[in-house]
């Protein structure tokens, strides 16, 4: 029971923390890129629709340059999606 504003915070977080570890002798940083899914107003989603979402909006932040958070909702009563 998170928001997606909380969520997406909550990974933003994560994604910075994260990028402080440091690889040792390795010349970059550490990256990730971090999909969030809300899936409020969707009811009846299988958690594999809802895990392929998440998925989708990993990859989205991927395409997009990566090290990044990319937040997707549910808004729709049909399960069409709304990027955040």
């Amino acid at each position: 029971n998170t928001t997606m504003p909380e969520a997406t915070a909550i990974a933003e977080r994560l994604r910075q923390t994260v990028s402080k570890f440091p690889l040792g002798e390795l010349p970059r940083a550490i990256t990730i890129s971090i999909g969030v899914v809300a899936c409020s107003g969707a009811a009846g989603l299988s958690l594999d629709a809802v895990i392929g979402r998440a998925d989708e909006a990993m990859y989205r932040a991927k395409h997009a340059g990566g090290d990044q958070v990319v937040s997707l909702d549910f808004a729709a009563r049909d399960g069409s999606m709304v990027a955040r």
